[in-house]
């Protein structure tokens, strides 16, 4: 299994000093190895609980519980009924409809397993990639980042499917929208990849064509271009909240005692972290940044003092 991510917050040193810490203080404070969600996660953003119109859903809605219940046949003549209206013509309100319902069911972990390594994963990345309305990709990545993170095991499979690509472009779109969620769920997915001790490695690919076909004895692939978004996406020029979900996804990954994240111990990313808790005037920001910036220092020491004289602190 992959560690759990919804464990409770600890106090920061933010939260205890009622006041602007200093880069140093922040950078070098002991800092608690808790793993926080990255989608769902209400420090860097409240949504609103899904709302389902059920009068738009082309199939007779079924709660969580019911679903698990159901037999394997049964089972996958529900998924079916699920699938078809996502791979038509169907009106983009129903599409969306029916990606809430799908999102009703993904915070149940057996579930999100079921539906992650279905068609319906299939599905949404395609959508993802495919679509042209916003709200759409906003919320097909919102379900794909809810299901990595109540998944227990996430198929290579859908990597063929150009899951991790199709992200990294959405955390370019020129929706913000689109991008917070975009880059959530890429968060969240590789950080399952980093948990998983498996044969997930770091590749040097930027297209789902340069990946070669997954068997049963292979794992993900990390694009290098998933590390770059990270780093990009903490610009100062960039939203407040997709920075924060990426200064998440760093502390996260910087968690995990192995080299699958080893693109991100660079001196490249330490100085972006500790320009957010410089610059910022946000305070779970600026706590979550300072976090990350000291786990990827600790996990190369040399990259501590590079950060901390760049930016005079």
């Amino acid at each position: 299994g992959r560690p759990v991510t919804a464990f409770p917050s600890v106090a920061s040193p933010l939260e205890s000093s009622g006041g602007l810490a200093s880069v140093s203080d922040l950078l070098f404070a002991p800092s608690d190895l808790v793993v926080r969600p990255i989608v769902g996660n209400k420090k860097i953003e409240r949504l609103p609980a899904p709302t389902l119109d059920t009068s738009r859903l082309p199939f007779e809605p079924l709660d969580a519980a019911a679903v698990e219940a159901l037999s394997e046949p049964d089972l996958e003549r529900h998924l079916a009924r699920i699938h078809l209206p996502l791979s038509d013509k169907t009106p983009i309100p129903d599409k969306l409809a029916v990606l809430v319902y799908i999102e009703t069911l993904s915070a149940t972990p057996a579930l999100a397993d079921v539906l992650t390594n279905s068609q319906l994963g299939v599905m949404l990345v395609r959508i993802l990639r495919g679509t042209k309305s916003d709200a759409l990709r906003a919320k097909a990545a919102l379900v794909l980042g809810t299901l990595a993170r109540n998944a227990s095991f996430v198929s290579p499979d859908l990597q063929q499917t150009g899951a991790m690509v199709a992200l990294v472009a959405a955390v370019r779109d020129r929706d913000v929208k689109v991008r917070r969620r975009a880059i959530a769920a890429l968060g969240e997915l590789m950080f399952y990849v980093a948990s998983q001790e498996d044969h997930a490695v770091v590749a040097d690919i930027d297209s789902v064509e340069a990946l070669p076909l997954a068997d049963a004895d292979e794992g993900w692939a990390l694009p290098a271009s998933v590390f770059q978004v990270l780093v990009r996406a903490l610009r100062k020029e960039e939203d407040e909240v997709v920075c924060h979900y990426a200064a998440q996804t760093i502390d996260n990954l910087a968690s995990q005692h192995n080299d699958k994240w080893a693109p991100l111990r660079s001196a490249e990313t330490v100085q972006a972290l500790v320009s957010v808790v410089a610059q910022s005037q946000t305070e779970p920001l600026r706590g979550t940044a300072a976090s990350a910036a000291s786990r990827v220092a600790r996990a190369h020491p040399p990259l501590a003092a590079q950060g901390v004289e760049r930016h005079g602190a």
